[in-house]
C-alpha cells in the first residue's frame, strides 16, 4: 500500500474489479473541467471509474486510490499480465479544459509525484517506450483511439503535449532531478505560510468583507468586485477554504504583505516591488479558488488587491 505523503487523502475503496498491481509508471490527463476535486464525481457518478491522482491548478494534489490497485482511467494500461504477474500504470488527473497549459505549480507537482514514484515504485527515468512497459507518459501518447483510449480525444490537450515533449521528456533523460526550480513551494505552501504568519490580526484593517471600500461615485470598487469573486469561491463542494476558518481578505492580504516582507530579507525591496509582488501571489491564490468564476481574469484581481493596498490594508 502507498500513499503520496504530499497529498491530500480522500480514499475511494477499490471494487471487485480494481485488483493489485505492482505501478511501473504514470499516465498524464487532463480532467476538461475546472474545480479543487474530482472526488465527489469519482465516488459515485463515474459509475466506478476513477484515477489515482488529482493535481489542482495551484499545485494540491489528492490522492483516491492506494498505488498498489488498479484504477481505470488508462484502458488497457490500467493493468496486464506479463510473466505471471500483474503491472500497470497509475493514472493523474489535472485540472484544466483541452486548451490551456499546466501551471508552473502543478509541474513542480507532478515532477514530485513521479519523482515519488521512481523513489517508492522504482519507476525509470524515461518515456513510456510502449504502451505496456514502465515510464512516464500521457493520455494520447500512442494514439486516440488506441492502447490506452478506446475512443479518440486530444487529451491533456495540445498546449500540455507540447509541454510534456518540452519540459519532461529532457527532464527524464536528465535522470529526473528535483532542482532549485522544483523545490519552490507550490500556492498552497505560500498560503500556509500566509495564514500561519506571527503578526497580530488584532490591529485594524479597513479592507475587510465587513467594510467593503466603494468609489465615491457609489460604484463597486476594485475590491469589492474581490470580495464578491472570493466569496463565491469560499465553498467548493460543500468544503469551506481553509478548514473552515474564513479570514477577512483584509487580514489575508496584510499577512501576505507582510510576509513578503519578512522573506525579502537583506534584498532591500522597496515598497512598491513588495506591493506588486504581494498582488501578484495573491491574485494566483485568489484564482485558484475560482472554478466557477471564469469571467474574472488575474488582471482584474491583481489590480483589486493593489487597490485594497493603496486603500491601507498595508
Amino acid at each position: 500500500m502507498a500513499w503520496y505523503p504530499d497529498a491530500i487523502r480522500k480514499e475511494i475503496p477499490p471494487g471487485g474489479n480494481d485488483p493489485r498491481i505492482i505501478p511501473v509508471g504514470m499516465v498524464f490527463h487532463v480532467r476538461a473541467g475546472l474545480g479543487d476535486s474530482l472526488f465527489p464525481y469519482f465516488n459515485g457518478p463515474s459509475g466506478g471509474i476513477e484515477s489515482h491522482l488529482y493535481v489542482r491548478f495551484d499545485g494540491t494534489v489528492e490522492q483516491y486510490r492506494d498505488s498498489t490497485r488498479e484504477a481505470d482511467a488508462n484502458y488497457k494500461g490500467n493493468s496486464w499480465v506479463s510473466g505471471g504477474k500483474r503491472y500497470g500504470l497509475l493514472s493523474v488527473e489535472t485540472e484544466g479544459l483541452e486548451y490551456g497549459e499546466w501551471t508552473p505549480e502543478m509541474i513542480v507537482s507532478l515532477k514530485r509525484l513521479y519523482r515519488w514514484g521512481m523513489d517508492v515504485h522504482d519507476f525509470p527515468a524515461r518515456v513510456c517506450p510502449a504502451w505496456n512497459a514502465s515510464g512516464l507518459g500521457y493520455h494520447v501518447l500512442f494514439g486516440a483511439p488506441g492502447p490506452w483510449t478506446p475512443v479518440a480525444k486530444s487529451c491533456p490537450g495540445p498546449d500540455r503535449v507540447e509541454q510534456f515533449n518540452e519540459i519532461f521528456r529532457p527532464w527524464l533523460a536528465a535522470g529526473a532531478p528535483l532542482g532549485e526550480d522544483d523545490d519552490m513551494p507550490t500556492a498552497k505552501e505560500i498560503a500556509d505560510a500566509v495564514w500561519s504568519h506571527p503578526d497580530s490580526i488584532e490591529q485594524p484593517h479597513r479592507a475587510t468583507w465587513e467594510s467593503p471600500l466603494n468609489r465615491k461615485d457609489g460604484q463597486p470598487s476594485y475590491l469589492t468586485e474581490l470580495q464578491r469573486a472570493t466569496r463565491l469561491s469560499a465553498t467548493v463542494g460543500g468544503e469551506t477554504i481553509e478548514d473552515g476558518r474564513r479570514l477577512t481578505l483584509g487580514i489575508a492580504i496584510q499577512r501576505m504583505y507582510n510576509w513578503i516582507k519578512a522573506m525579502s530579507g537583506g534584498d532591500q525591496l522597496d515598497e512598491q516591488r513588495i506591493a506588486e509582488l504581494t498582488a501578484d501571489i495573491t491574485a494566483d491564490l485568489i484564482l485558484a479558488r475560482l472554478p466557477e468564476c471564469g469571467d474574472v481574469d488575474k488582471a482584474t484581481v491583481k489590480q483589486a488587491v493593489k487597490e485594497a493596498l493603496r486603500e491601507g490594508v498595508a
